[in-house]
């Protein structure tokens, strides 16, 4: 990854980049070759492609107690779970609650629903390409991202790690 940015630094943009990496004998291997691949193919991809379906993913109920939420995170090993509440007879994210924002508080109070821990969700469009989404979760400190489509319908959550099995995988998906 470290001849990753030297070269990234060093060219102007991703087609030279590209180019030079095809033509570049055996000083890369396979694998940062992939890598670099995937990174350059961010700005191509959508948020909407690299996305987890909503109706797949993990949520909770505003009403849920936090010790519930707790439990969830520690079985499905996540720090992060996006909170909704019915309105117009649909679900709707209110926001996101975080293991750490959580437990760590002073007055927590395992009895307590998880709407009194929520923080406000970041709302990404599914059709944002996935460099620029990168940026915007970077500026908001956000690790967790609602998808949604352009009707402004909430269609799945991405978390960074998403993003990241995408550059680091070896499936393309």
């Amino acid at each position: 990854m470290s001849h990753f940015l030297f070269f990234y630094s060093f060219f102007r943009n991703r087609k030279e980049l590209k180019s030079l990496m095809e033509k570049s004998d055996d000083s890369l291997s396979n694998e940062e070759r992939f890598m670099i691949n995937q990174v350059l193919n961010l700005s191509e991809r959508t948020l909407g492609q690299v996305a987890i379906p909503l109706n797949l993913s993990i949520t909770a109920s505003a009403d849920t107690r936090i010790s519930e939420i707790v439990k969830l995170c520690n079985k499905n090993r996540i720090a992060r779970v996006p909170i909704w509440k019915f309105a117009g007879g649909q679900r709707k994210i209110i926001g996101i609650t975080t293991l750490k924002t959580s437990l760590y508080r002073n007055d927590y109070d395992e009895n307590r629903p998880a709407s009194d821990y929520i923080q406000p969700a970041l709302f990404l469009p599914s059709d944002i390409k996935v460099e620029a989404a990168l940026k915007r979760m970077q500026r908001s400190g956000s690790w967790l991202a609602i998808v949604t489509s352009k009707s402004q319908r909430e269609t799945g959550i991405v978390a960074l790690q998403d993003i990241l099995k995408v550059v680091f995988s070896n499936k393309s998906g």
